[in-house]
C-alpha cells in the first residue's frame, strides 16, 4: 500500500472507529457535540479532529441511527444535543459482536 492509500485507510478506519464509540457514548446518554469530543479523547486517549466528529455525527443523521434536537440552557447558548434512535440501538448491537469478533481474529493474527 503506497503512502496515499495508506493514509485514506487509516482514515476510514478511524472514521468507522468513531462512528462506533460515538454510538456506543449515545446508548447510555445523550450528549451535545463538545462532550462527546471530551469522551472521544478520552476513550482513544488522543485528540479527535472536531470536523470528523460533526461530519460522522451528520452521516449517522443520515442513516437514521442518531437524531438531534435543540436544546435551549438556562445558560448559554442554544446547544444541539444527539440521541441514539431505535435503528441505531439495532445498528450498534450488531457491530459490537462484529468488533468482538474482529478482535479475536486480531488476536489470533498477532499471536501467530
Amino acid at each position: 500500500m503506497h503512502g496515499r492509500e495508506r493514509k485514506h485507510s487509516e482514515r476510514s478506519i478511524k472514521a468507522c472507529l468513531v462512528s462506533l464509540a460515538i454510538l456506543k457514548i449515545l446508548s447510555k446518554r445523550n450528549l451535545h457535540g463538545y462532550a462527546l469530543i471530551e469522551l472521544l479523547e478520552d476513550i482513544f486517549r488522543q485528540e479527535i479532529s472536531k470536523p470528523l466528529v460533526y461530519i460522522v455525527l451528520r452521516r449517522l443523521e443520515e442513516k437514521g441511527l442518531v437524531r438531534s434536537r435543540w436544546e435551549i440552557g438556562e445558560q448559554g447558548p442554544a446547544r444541539r444535543i444527539y440521541f441514539l434512535t431505535e435503528r441505531g440501538k439495532l445498528f450498534l448491537e450488531k457491530k459490537m459482536k462484529d468488533l468482538v469478533e474482529l478482535i479475536e481474529i486480531c488476536r489470533r493474527i498477532i499471536d501467530y
